[in-house]
């Protein structure tokens, strides 16, 4: 019983991972404006996420759960290059944070830190 309870956690964590993104040259890229735009989805511990926009405009990162259209985890403000960390459930999304035209932003997962599963005999 406790190696079935064990693997439908394992394959429900695994479902959530956002393995199409971890490798380092897989940008997905998107345009942002002043609303949040979303990137993709995470479950873990945490994601090290990397971001790649212009050098002379400024972007605002927002991660976790997303409730009604805005990220309610960290934010934080970024120009050019940045690597960050998110952390458990949530989204990562992006809006741009300085006047002027809507730019581009392009992000990928860099890796991730899993949950460990504790034996029930543990507790």
């Amino acid at each position: 019983m406790y190696n079935i309870q064990r693997g439908f956690i394992a394959t429900l964590l695994l479902a959530y991972i956002p393995t199409h993104s971890l490798a380092d040259d897989h940008f997905r890229c998107r345009e942002v404006g002043e609303d949040w735009v979303w990137f993709e989805d995470h479950l873990a511990a945490y994601v090290t996420y990397s971001t790649r926009g212009p050098q002379d405009r400024t972007y605002e990162v927002g991660t976790g759960m997303s409730v009604r259209g805005s990220p309610w985890g960290n934010r934080e403000k970024y120009t050019g290059d940045a690597e960050f960390n998110a952390y458990g459930m949530g989204a990562l999304h992006i809006r741009k944070r300085d006047s002027g035209s809507n730019f581009v932003v392009c992000a990928t997962g860099l890796g991730i830190g899993t949950l460990p599963i504790v034996p029930a005999t543990e507790f």
